[in-house]
C-alpha cells in the first residue's frame, strides 16, 4: 500500500510531459480528448470489477467533481502550452495548500506544525522561481531518522530540520543577493 503514492507520482509524471507535449502542438480542446479518452479506457478496463451503481447524490457529487477537474485541466493544458516545464513543476505544488485547507474544510484535518512549515517552505520556493529569471536550480536533503524516507514513518530531528531551514534561507538570500 505503501508504494500507491509513488506509483501515482510516477504516472502523474507521465501525464504532465504528455500533456506538455500535446499542449504545445494542439489545442486545448484536442489536449483534453486526448487526455481524457486515455484516462477513460484505461479507467474502463478496471470498471467490470469495481463498478456499484450511484445514488442520485453520489451521481450529483460525481458530476461537479468532473466540471471542477475538467477546469483545472484546461487551466493546466493552457499553462503546459505556454510556460517551462522546470517553471511549472513548483507551481503545481500549491495543491498542497489547497489540499490542506479543503481537507480542513471538509473533514476537519489539521496538518501538523512541520507539515505547514514544508508547505511554506515549497510555496515560497515556487514563488521565487516564478519571479526569477535564472535557470539555476538545486535540491537539498536533510538525514532522514533510520534513514526512511518517503514514508509515513519518515521522521528527522528538529535540529536537522532547523540546519536545512538555515541552509536554504542562505542560499536564498545569495541567488537574490547575485
Amino acid at each position: 500500500m505503501a508504494l500507491v503514492p509513488f506509483a501515482a507520482a510516477f504516472f502523474m509524471g507521465i501525464e504532465v510531459t504528455a500533456l506538455r507535449y500535446i499542449a504545445q502542438r494542439d489545442s486545448t480542446g484536442t489536449a483534453m480528448v486526448w487526455t481524457n479518452a486515455v484516462g477513460l479506457l484505461i479507467s474502463a478496463c478496471f470498471m467490470p470489477f469495481v463498478w456499484s451503481d450511484p445514488t442520485w447524490e453520489q451521481a450529483g457529487l460525481i458530476f461537479l467533481i468532473g466540471l471542477i477537474t475538467v477546469s483545472g485541466q484546461v487551466l493546466m493544458v493552457a499553462a503546459m502550452a505556454e510556460g517551462e516545464a522546470s517553471l511549472l513543476a513548483p507551481l503545481f505544488y500549491s495543491t498542497l495548500v489547497y489540499a490542506s485547507l479543503y481537507g480542513w474544510l471538509a473533514f476537519a484535518e489539521v496538518p501538523a506544525p512541520w507539515s505547514w512549515a514544508g508547505i511554506g517552505l515549497i510555496m515560497v520556493s515556487g514563488i521565487w522561481l516564478a519571479r526569477s529569471n535564472r535557470d539555476r536550480a538545486a535540491m537539498m536533503f536533510i538525514p532522514s531518522i533510520g534513514g526512511i524516507s518517503h514514508h509515513f514513518t519518515e521522521n528527522s530531528s528538529d535540529e536537522d530540520i532547523a540546519l536545512g531551514a538555515k541552509v536554504y534561507v542562505d542560499a536564498a538570500r545569495r541567488m537574490l543577493d547575485a
